[in-house]
C-alpha cells in the first residue's frame, strides 16, 4: 500500500511513462498490513495503471493541498527496493 511520494520524480507525460521514489509504504498479505517498505520506487506507465483500476475508496483525502484524492486499488504495479 502506496502512502506518499518523495519529491518530484521523472516522467513522461505524453507516453504516460514513470518512475517515483516511494516515502511511506506498507507491505499487505491477504488484505491485512504486515509490515513497512522502505527504499522504494514505483514505476510503469500511468496511463496502463488506469485501466488497471480494481477499487477506488470512499475517503478521499487532499493530496499536497491541490487536489482531493481517494485510494485506489491498482493490480500490478512495480515495485523496486534497493
Amino acid at each position: 500500500m502506496l502512502d506518499e511520494l518523495i519529491g518530484v520524480g521523472q516522467g513522461n507525460v505524453v507516453g504516460g511513462a514513470f518512475s517515483h521514489p516511494v516515502a511511506l509504504a506498507y507491505r499487505v498479505d491477504g488484505g491485512e498490513i504486515t509490515g513497512r517498505v522502505k527504499d522504494a520506487a514505483v514505476a510503469g506507465n500511468g496511463y496502463e495503471l488506469l485501466k488497471r483500476i480494481r477499487a477506488v475508496g470512499r475517503d478521499a483525502k487532499w493530496n499536497s493541498g491541490t487536489s482531493l484524492v481517494p485510494p485506489l486499488v491498482i493490480d500490478a504495479v512495480n515495485v523496486a527496493r534497493r
